[in-house]
């Protein structure tokens, strides 16, 4: 019994990571901009869903030009006769900062399938 119970927490450790439904990066380039300058904030998601997400965020000391969609990449994967598919999207904004100084992004939410993520 004590074998099943350890075989168990093993199992529970490596295959919670991989159950994860959404996986969020966001990235800055260039990461130290220029004034007057635009640059990209960069939303990269992974969702095991078949929905757009939802992106909002307040830039402080910047303002949004723009909004674009850089490519969808769909895999799918049997496990035991299981499907999944993972859905990745890159979502691209381009801001332009107002002032010298730091720029930030307050109040980021992504929201997938009801699900909210901060």
């Amino acid at each position: 019994m004590k074998i099943v119970k350890i075989f168990f927490l093993i199992f529970a450790i490596f295959a919670l990571p991989k159950l994860k439904a959404e996986d969020i990066d966001v990235e800055v380039s260039p990461p130290e901009p220029l004034v007057n300058e635009t640059f990209y904030v960069t939303f990269k998601i992974k969702s095991t869903g078949n929905v757009d997400p939802y992106i909002s965020f307040t830039p402080v000391g910047a303002t949004v030009q723009g909004k674009s969609e850089q490519g969808v990449s769909i895999s799918t994967v049997v496990i035991n006769g299981k499907f999944t598919t993972t859905r990745e999207q890159n979502y691209v904004y381009e801001l332009i900062s107002d002032h010298a100084g730091t720029v930030y992004l307050k109040n980021i939410k992504v929201e997938i399938g009801g699900k909210v993520t901060n």
